[in-house]
């Protein structure tokens, strides 16, 4: 158990602080403005965060999940004894009775399209054979 812990400590990544960067733009320094009507309480600017503690990823990881499952109210010991898998199975006989009734049902939705497009075509000759009599009579 000490082992590991040195190990994780040796393998995190070391802390190095920021250190300012020059800017290649000339910085303009503005006096700042003081709004009378800004007070502390209309100040909806994040808080800096103080004194964080030292990140520990297992733990950290615990209270995610128990964050989650107390919000979506899921309970794992629920599901320790559901092995339902031996239903997955399917033999020979239920995938070709499952590939005839898929055939099935494709044919009837082809035909039902066919038979809206023929009856599109149908009312489109229509259309274009009552604009060709109003012509006739126009003339």
């Amino acid at each position: 158990m000490e082992q590991r812990k040195d190990i994780r400590e040796l393998n995190r990544p070391k802390m190095i602080p920021k250190q300012p960067v020059a800017s290649s733009k000339p910085q303009i320094s503005r006096p700042l403005k003081h709004n009378s009507t800004h007070t502390a309480s209309q100040d909806h600017r994040p808080k800096p965060k103080v004194g964080r503690q030292p990140f520990d990823e297992e733990e950290d990881e615990m209270d995610i999940s128990n964050m989650i499952r107390s919000m979506f109210n899921y309970n794992p010991k629920k599901f320790v004894d559901d092995d339902d898998d031996d239903d997955m199975e399917a033999g020979f006989d239920e995938i070709m009775r499952e590939e005839r009734r898929s055939a099935q049902i494709a044919r009837r939705e082809d035909e039902e399209q066919l038979r809206l497009i023929e009856e599109e075509e149908e009312r489109e000759r229509r259309r274009r054979m009552a604009k060709l009599k109003k012509r006739k009579l126009g003339e």
